[in-house]
């Protein structure tokens, strides 16, 4: 009953606040990332954003969170990635946890 009671503009307003929530944090990630680039500095990392809330209340909603969606699993992928590298490394420390304090 939440989303029928708004507007499919206020659902997308909605949508790229949330995505857009924390910009000082993703504006230093951005700096990391990109620290020894000309071309991405600050500026750029503002106008792909202003891009994106121009962007996100004139398309529709289902574009939008597609859109979120495809962010979260470019997000989710290294993490996926790592869980395997580390997998075997896990695993080991779980059974000497195991052996110390005998739990097996």
């Amino acid at each position: 009953w939440f989303w029928r009671s708004f507007s499919k503009h206020s659902r997308t307003l909605v949508l790229i606040h949330q995505y857009g929530w924390n910009r000082q944090l993703r504006r230093r990630c951005w700096n990391f990332l990109f620290r020894d680039h000309r071309f991405f500095d600050q500026k750029t990392f503002i106008a792909a954003y202003a891009c994106m809330v121009f962007i996100g209340p004139i398309a529709s909603a289902d574009v939008v969170i597609n859109f979120i969606d495809t962010s979260y699993a470019f997000m989710a992928w290294p993490n996926m990635i790592m869980v395997l590298v580390l997998a075997g490394k896990a695993k080991s420390a779980l059974n000497t946890y195991f052996e110390k304090y005998d739990l097996s």
